[in-house]
């Protein structure tokens, strides 16, 4: 299980495709680098309600403790080159 918080040993940003969500909103389940992660904040807050299942994006925690998340499409990390 990740916690999102400031802490040592907590998250304050995690990428990747959301797996699933619970219906209370206070822990998400996101699919990064093959493998599933649950992700809960600290304080026991409820995630923002633009996250939806199936959305690649950032859940992140800026410096005024809001959680955020960046929706944007999945890249690739290295582009070829063509010879």
């Amino acid at each position: 299980m990740v916690v999102m918080g400031t802490e040592p040993g907590q998250q304050r940003r995690w990428t990747g495709k959301v797996a699933g969500i619970s219906e209370d909103r206070k822990t998400i389940e996101i699919i990064a680098m093959g493998k599933t992660q649950s992700i809960v904040d600290a304080r026991g807050r409820p995630f923002p309600t633009e996250i939806h299942p199936g959305q690649y994006g950032k859940v992140v925690l800026d410096k005024s403790g809001n959680l955020a998340f960046d929706g944007k499409e999945k890249t690739r990390g290295r582009s070829r080159g063509v010879s």
